[in-house]
């Protein structure tokens, strides 16, 4: 089987299936298929190729399945021999021979032999996630810093690491802010879709050298019975699944970088709100009971009502961005001083649309939702503090919503 990347000039393919009479055969099955093999070595292997290729030969690379070592070194062969940036030619090798699963460390071998630079000096932030509610808004509001990737017509994460890799380089990224996660992701089978995306992207960017953002959330601590502001120090305590994957995405990360030593941090947010934006749900039901003349039911859990902190998004995704770029700590917290009830929430919806408010409440079993995150760490290291008060927000969310209100000037 012969898998053609230059149609009569170069392939590649598994040793004993690939034979082209007359072709310069290079075997490479005595290279590993890992990390360890010897930059020169494989140096050696793309020089000879490169050289009968300008001789005019059709060169045939092989390796035990052709699916590895020979596609990382003809890779290498073609950005040589076509002028191309090693990550443009990784992807030329992808999409011809349709081979998914080169692997990264052999990939690494052959950039670092052609004397490709790993390390991502500033270049873009991309946003995976980019058609999401948080990464519209980053996009929108910072299009000279952010590149927006959105869904998996556009970078699969699902895909194999050395095609996110080679996306990545061809993009030229520096920083990703990950925001990507799985479309129904309150489910179990989110969980494990969600930590191959993110075991995948930590691979690529390891192996390019760009700085990872995992985007989490206050809701890795809503098992906990702490009720004063949570330190990004603090240990995750989650609840429900949505609060699980997260908590497991963040130990995922951190036990990537120790062992691959990818730079990488955590930004926990806040409930996050705002104009577009389906949650916190109570927002859009409250607006459209109180507009309709309906009463509006809040739940009184075991322990009282619950307490939500509420950030803009706005304010969220400004802090994201300062935080790619600057931050050098492991975990922030991005969090607001607003703390409302839902009772006090629709009160001011109910101010804001000057209707009156009918107010019930529902006795629901267990403990309230009451998490803070304490963002202190956030202000003193970066500067970054909110700043779109609770009020504000909620009035340009009404408007947005198609009901009366004021957006902010």
């Amino acid at each position: 089987m012969i898998r053609w990347i230059v149609p009569g000039r170069l392939a590649t393919g598994p040793a004993r299936e690939a034979h082209l009479e007359g072709a310069t055969r290079i075997d490479l099955r005595h290279l590993v298929d890992a990390a360890g093999n010897a930059t020169d070595a494989v140096a050696r292997h793309v020089a000879d190729g490169v050289a009968a290729l300008e001789r005019g030969e059709t060169l045939l690379l092989v390796c035990d399945f052709g699916v590895s070592r020979s596609n990382a070194v003809a890779a290498g062969v073609l950005a040589r021999w076509q002028g191309l940036p090693f990550d443009a030619a990784v992807a030329r090798v992808i999409e011809a021979t349709g081979e998914r699963e080169i692997k990264l460390d052999m990939l690494d071998t052959v950039r670092v032999a052609l004397g490709a630079a790993r390390r991502r000096q500033g270049g873009r932030t991309l946003v995976t996630g980019a058609t999401g509610f948080i990464g519209r808004h980053l996009c929108t509001a910072f299009p000279d810093r952010v590149t927006g990737v959105g869904g998996r017509e556009t970078l699969d994460l699902l895909a194999a690491p050395a095609q996110i890799a080679a996306r990545l380089g061809e993009a030229r990224a520096g920083r990703v802010i990950h925001l990507a996660h799985p479309r129904i992701y309150t489910n179990n089978a989110a969980l494990g879709e969600a930590l191959t995306m993110q075991k995948n992207l930590m691979d690529a960017a390891a192996s390019l050298g760009v700085r990872l953002v995992l985007v989490s959330c206050a809701a890795v601590f809503a098992g906990g019975t702490t009720t004063g502001p949570v330190p990004p120090s603090a240990p995750p305590c989650p609840r429900g699944v949505a609060g699980q994957i997260k908590a497991l995405q963040e130990g995922l990360l951190k036990l990537t970088v120790e062992a691959s030593g990818l730079e990488a941090c955590v930004v926990r947010l806040a409930q996050t709100y705002g104009p577009g934006g389906l949650r916190p749900r109570l927002i859009q039901s409250f607006a459209e009971a109180i507009a309709a003349g309906r009463p509006v039911t809040t739940h009184r859990f075991e322990d009282g009502p619950a307490k939500l902190e509420l950030l803009h998004v706005d304010d969220a995704v400004r802090g994201l961005v300062e935080i790619a770029e600057a931050g050098t700590a492991p975990v922030y917290h991005l969090g607001s001083d607003d703390i409302a009830t839902p009772a006090e929430i629709a009160g001011m919806i109910a101010t804001r649309l000057d209707q009156r408010l009918d107010l019930a409440e529902l006795p629901v079993a267990g403990r309230a939702d009451r998490v803070r995150l304490d963002w202190s760490a956030t202000r003193d290291d970066l500067g970054w503090r909110p700043r779109i008060a609770l009020a504000d927000g909620l009035a340009e969310t009404l408007v947005a919503l198609g009901l009366p209100g004021h957006s902010r000037d």
